[in-house]
């Protein structure tokens, strides 16, 4: 089966303080490109779920 234009469904089941973790290290000025994107868009999807935890436990990033 060829993968183009096949979407993919997957879940992540991690505990939020190695979300936390998997944040404060990959939001820094000095990681890759791509993975502080991916990082950026695993903040926003938590956000709505976890406000005052994150705020508590990401490390000088816009929560």
């Amino acid at each position: 089966m060829p993968a183009y234009g096949m979407y993919v469904r997957w879940y992540w089941t991690a505990s939020l303080q190695s979300v936390c973790h998997f944040l404060n290290q990959r939001l820094e000025h000095d990681a890759q490109k791509e993975i502080q994107e991916y990082a950026k868009a695993i903040l926003e999807l938590s956000k709505p779920i976890f406000p005052n935890s994150l705020k508590e436990l990401v490390n000088k990033h816009e929560v």
